[in-house]
């Protein structure tokens, strides 16, 4: 059910996303975002909170979403664009990896405490260092993802930096 033409790789390894949840840090009073929500994979293992809205670009996924989070709000929509009209708290986010490249300089004009992202190993993170706090959480092999994702991406944690 996968459409290779937007490169869906669906996040399966639990301890990876055990990781991210953790780093994360959810709490019970946070409105959670995914970006590229697909299978769901995450979104099953994310502990109590506020609001969930999970945002996927495929109709046959965000159906399939919709379905197994009847609690969560569901929007079939790019992220790039959808990303700046919602107020949430925390950003989890797997989408290939051009996607979030366009997405990340969007991210200082948007509120949020958190944001774990997937990234492709080649991003400037010094770059982004400039605008955010940035800590590594974990690197993604392709025998993580179902299907073999073709290459390694590396997750982030971002939060804004304080202005000096």
């Amino acid at each position: 059910m996968t459409d290779p033409a937007l490169e869906q790789y669906f996040l399966c390894a639990t301890d990876k996303i055990e990781l991210i949840v953790t780093a994360a840090g959810i709490r019970p009073t946070d409105r959670v975002v995914e970006a590229g929500a697909g299978a769901g994979t995450v979104a099953a293992r994310l502990p109590a909170h506020a609001g969930l809205v999970l945002v996927e670009l495929d109709d046959a996924w965000a159906a399939h979403l919709a379905l197994a989070f009847p609690a969560a709000t569901v929007i079939r929509g790019d992220a790039r664009a959808v990303l700046p009209e919602l107020a949430f708290d925390v950003l989890l986010g797997n989408l290939p990896a051009a996607v979030t490249e366009d997405l990340l300089p969007g991210l200082d004009g948007i509120a949020f405490r958190a944001a774990v992202l997937a990234l492709d190993p080649g991003t400037d993170l010094d770059a982004l260092r400039d605008r955010f706090d940035v800590r590594h959480v974990t690197e993604l092999r392709p025998d993580d993802f179902r299907p073999r994702q073709p290459g390694r991406s590396v997750v982030v944690r971002l939060t804004h930096r304080d202005p000096a």
